[in-house]
């Protein structure tokens, strides 16, 4: 008990020194950060979806035409789906790779996202009935839409 009251304790210290070297960024109420050190502008964007009781997050950091950042699903009683994204902007449309973690096992899947206005709309999956893996279909709709949010 004492050694997870000290790991609680070093995580909430770590994140306020976080938080205090970011200071430097600029911060918009939309929810984009930019951060001017390099010659090149990063924005950061972040996009909530909710289904009942189900959530999935995507936070987006986009540098000239590439995209990296995180998707987290979280299912109600349920295993989640937490990982990273990597992958390139073209135009309001982004294709990426997204590597998560799933009952202890890696796995990746290739996504799509297309940005519309304070929106983010996601390509659904299908099931591939020959291997029982869902796939992106170059027919699928952007049916899953997220709002965007404040980065955290």
């Amino acid at each position: 008990m004492k050694n997870k009251i000290i790991t609680i304790t070093c995580c909430f210290v770590f994140t306020l020194l976080a938080c205090k070297s970011n200071s430097n960024s600029k911060n918009t109420n939309s929810g984009n950060k930019e951060t001017s050190g390099s010659a090149v502008m990063e924005t950061e964007s972040c996009y909530l979806m909710t289904m009942g009781k189900d959530t999935a997050t995507v936070k987006l950091v986009f540098k000239a035409d590439s995209v990296f950042g995180s998707l987290n699903q979280s299912y109600y009683e349920k295993d989640s789906r937490k990982g990273t994204l990597q992958g390139t902007k073209n135009n309001e449309t982004i294709k990426a790779i997204w590597t998560y973690m799933q009952e202890g096992m890696e796995d990746t899947l290739a996504t799509e996202f297309k940005i519309e206005g304070k929106k983010l709309r996601q390509k659904a999956y299908k099931i591939d009935p020959k291997s029982g893996r869902e796939l992106l279909s170059d027919t699928a709709k952007f049916d899953k839409v997220y709002d965007k949010v404040n980065c955290p």
